[in-house]
């Protein structure tokens, strides 16, 4: 039976509403590891996966990871492939040991590098993959500053403590808290207190090394994670970015505030701070000692007179 003209010109419009199928890309989902549920898209070339910053495209911070671990290629041709680099703990695909020739992907593969970060291989829409990118952002940054969080940071501090422990090299925190910040809360009203700590994030961030990790630990405290600083440079580290803020003007509704903070540095070797709770805790004490002298100032335990 023909359809009517009305009614195949309607047909006619239904189909061309359907969209195309979307383009999909490839993406490496962090299944497993600190960064689970961060995702990297894979472009044409090789992309190298390891602990190295300087050496890698995609870099993890895991205490089991070598510094170039393995490669991932994607050829013109759209084929795939993965191979170890030489890696102290190997690379598994489909729990199957990977060698330095290529071994083809596929969609949904899973790669293991060492022991404990694991990988899927996900052909993703631009859309979707922006979706669940968004979602392991709210999972991991404050809202407000769009630094890390603190459960973020406490994961951080563990791994990096275990690297410090394995590697002998010293891990400093500082623990910094915005001086008189309830006076600017109750001066100027709290949307101009929370501009001031976007600001300061801002400010920080920039002052900071790319490696560094910096979190909001909770209201107007921040905390800063440096691996391979002793006390010396980590002191001085902490003293720019008080003169970093300090000389800053924060502005808000109605002109510009004065800003300081207090920040309390503390430095884990494999001679003391036998844990990340008590490098955290000797740096929080001299955080609350600079509060205590004055504000607007640098502490750390060597300043204690009973340490």
């Amino acid at each position: 039976m023909t359809l009517p003209p009305e009614r195949e010109t309607l047909a006619t419009r239904r189909q061309n509403l359907v969209p195309d199928a979307p383009q999909t890309s490839p993406y490496l989902i962090v299944l497993a590891g600190i960064d689970r549920g961060d995702r990297h898209q894979i472009f044409e070339g090789a992309l190298v996966l390891g602990r190295s910053r300087d050496e890698c495209d995609v870099c993890f911070q895991d205490d089991g990871i070598s510094r170039k671990h393995a490669e991932v290629t994607l050829a013109r041709d759209g084929t795939m492939t993965a191979r170890d680099l030489g890696s102290t703990n190997g690379t598994l695909c489909n729990n199957q040991p990977l060698g330095q020739d290529p071994h083809q992907l596929r969609d949904g593969d899973k790669l293991q590098l060492g022991n404990d970060v694991l990988l899927e291989l996900r052909f993703q829409s631009a859309l979707t993959a922006n979706y669940q990118q968004e979602l392991y952002s709210s999972a991991v940054r404050d809202p407000l500053t769009g630094v890390y969080n603190k459960g973020y940071l406490l994961d951080r501090m563990k791994s990096e403590f275990s690297f410090a422990v394995r590697h002998d090299c010293p891990l400093a925190l500082i623990v910094l808290d915005v001086d008189h910040f309830k006076r600017i809360n109750d001066g100027h009203g709290h949307s101009a207190g929370d501009e001031v700590l976007k600001s300061l994030c801002r400010r920080i961030e920039v002052a900071t090394r790319q490696e560094d990790i910096f979190a909001r630990y909770g209201g107007e405290e921040f905390v800063l994670l440096l691996r391979d600083q002793a006390l010396k440079p980590a002191l001085t580290t902490a003293e720019r970015l008080r003169r970093t803020v300090e000389e800053h003007a924060f502005e808000v509704a109605g002109g510009s505030i004065p800003v300081t903070i207090s920040l309390g540095v503390a430095v884990a070797t494999k001679q003391g701070l036998s844990s990340p709770e008590a490098l955290f805790e000797a740096a929080d004490a001299a955080l609350y000692r600079a509060k205590n002298t004055g504000r607007n100032r640098v502490c750390s335990p060597a300043d204690d007179p009973q340490a």
